[in-house]
């Protein structure tokens, strides 16, 4: 019996790591290099806009850091939108700027776009509403390629984006068909140790 609960929990912790494993060698996760706290104090009715291209296909989610200066009780809104190459909105999301984390990054889940490798897409930052007394600005990076925009006037330096794209090749139907090989090899091992 004791036996039984060793390999059961051997059997556990290789599926966790082989788990942990596949989401980082399945995933392509970007992140912009260099990044600082935004010096553009944004106020309501301001527009932050900025094209980036996507390094891999089934791009599903985009993450963008915003600074709210440690105030957990700030009031407002922004609204967040997503365009792909032909300039058709892929997602546009209302957030409530009390939902975000000050310093992090506020991840905005989009519908998997099949063929994003090499396609540029436009993310615009609209400021609805924002309290008198609060401030509000978006990390930035002075090492990307692409410029950020604030109400139509170019930057020197760009937003801080990153992004998530979903690898899907055959190389992951090899990966888990090993896996349940092994699964199946160790619970064959556990069972004849048993008689």
């Amino acid at each position: 019996m004791k036996k039984t609960i060793r390999y059961t929990i051997y059997l556990s912790i290789m599926i966790l790591i082989l788990l942990f494993v596949n989401f980082y060698k399945f995933n392509i996760i970007e992140f912009p290099p260099d990044v600082v706290v935004g010096d553009n104090l944004l106020k309501k009715g301001d527009t932050v806009t900025q094209d980036f291209e996507v390094k891999g296909d089934n791009l599903n989610s985009i993450g963008i850091k915003i600074a709210t200066y440690d105030n957990v009780s700030i009031k407002g809104e922004i609204k967040a939108t997503l365009y792909d190459d032909n300039n058709t909105e892929i997602v546009n999301k209302n957030i409530n700027l009390d939902s975000i984390k000050d310093s992090l990054f506020y991840t905005l889940s989009i519908p998997e776009q099949k063929e994003s490798k090499g396609k540029k897409y436009k993310l615009c930052i609209n400021v609805l509403d924002l309290g008198k007394s609060d401030q509000l600005s978006i990390w930035s990076s002075t090492e990307y390629e692409y410029k950020m925009y604030l109400n139509d006037t170019v930057q020197d330096k760009s937003i801080a984006i990153a992004y998530k794209c979903k690898r899907k090749n055959y190389y992951i139907y090899i990966y888990e068909l090993f896996v349940a090989l092994f699964i199946i090899l160790i619970e064959s091992f556990v069972k004849k140790k048993e008689r």
